[in-house]
């Protein structure tokens, strides 16, 4: 999917976090946001997931990021930083998933496997009571299983030990080429091997912009 984003401004009360972003990005780029807490990538990842009204213009895949934002949506998967305190059973969410994604009823043990999960002894505890490394790389196989064509990956590492690290970068960088993924992360070992390109923000506005 390319993403197409002009005048992006976005203001909560008197702090304006988005201030006039003009870029875009090719279906099937890599590209890294970088920047200091405060710079304004979580609320681009808000608006890219259609979370947030906004002014200006976002267009993924040729729609409007908010107004087809239900349309979009079946394109798109994302691994959040921090993962959602649900209680739901770790079997009944991934059920649920599967039906709502219309995956393979094996789609997702299969990717939790190849990240060291046993989804059998797993599958009748409360997502919450799973560690956070556990969690989080429930949370990989699940946008993974999607096949999504824009995969928004925030500090999706930030909770798990190098093994583990290693296996989801090896998983992310054997998408499809066409993939569109946009990465947010501290780590710069992860942004030099999963993306070609970064996008760096300071207080809501881009900075710079070019190869890794």
């Amino acid at each position: 999917l390319q993403i197409e984003v002009r005048g992006l401004r976005k203001r909560f009360g008197r702090v304006e976090a988005l201030r006039g972003l003009d870029f875009e990005i090719a279906a099937g780029q890599r590209v890294a946001v970088v920047g200091p807490n405060g710079s304004g990538k979580s609320t681009l990842n808000r608006v890219l997931l259609g979370l947030l009204a906004y002014q200006g213009e976002v267009h993924i895949g040729g729609r409007d990021a908010f107004a087809e934002r239900a349309q979009i949506a079946r394109r798109i998967a994302y691994v959040p930083q921090l993962a959602p305190p649900l209680a739901v059973p770790v079997g009944e969410w991934i059920d649920a998933v599967t039906r709502l994604r219309g995956l393979a009823a094996g789609a997702i043990p299969e990717l939790a496997e190849r990240l060291g999960l046993q989804l059998g002894l797993l599958c009748a505890r409360p997502f919450r009571a799973l560690s956070g490394g556990t969690r989080q790389k429930l949370l990989v196989a699940m946008a993974l299983a999607a096949e999504p064509s824009l995969l928004i990956l925030d500090e999706p590492t930030g909770s798990l030990d190098p093994e583990s690290r290693a296996r989801v970068l090896a998983l992310v960088d054997e998408l499809p080429r066409d993939t569109t993924v946009l990465l947010c992360s501290h780590r710069l070992s992860e942004i030099r091997q999963l993306v070609g390109e970064v996008i760096a923000l300071a207080e809501g506005t881009i900075a710079s912009r070019g190869p890794v």
